[in-house]
């Protein structure tokens, strides 16, 4: 089963071999450790040797996303 077939079963409430994974995004602390342990080199390779079934994809990556005239982050905290 793909990730993707996967999370829309599990949405669908249709049984399924495993759960979903999401690692999300960890701090680039947690990442640095998880290479080092996992001996991965990028993001992306760590994402796909643990199994993640979710990627975000954030509005910065669309151009037509709404930019604030001052430059202010969608999150300024």
């Amino acid at each position: 089963m793909t990730p993707r077939a996967r999370v829309h079963a599990l949405i669908a409430g249709v049984p399924v071999e495993r759960c979903a994974f999401w690692l999300g995004c960890p701090p680039q602390e947690i990442q640095a450790t998880l290479h080092t342990v996992l001996g991965s080199t990028s993001l992306e390779e760590l994402l796909q040797f643990l199994g993640d079934n979710v990627c975000w994809i954030g509005p910065q990556h669309f151009a037509s996303t709404y930019s604030h005239p001052a430059g202010m982050s969608m999150r300024p905290w």
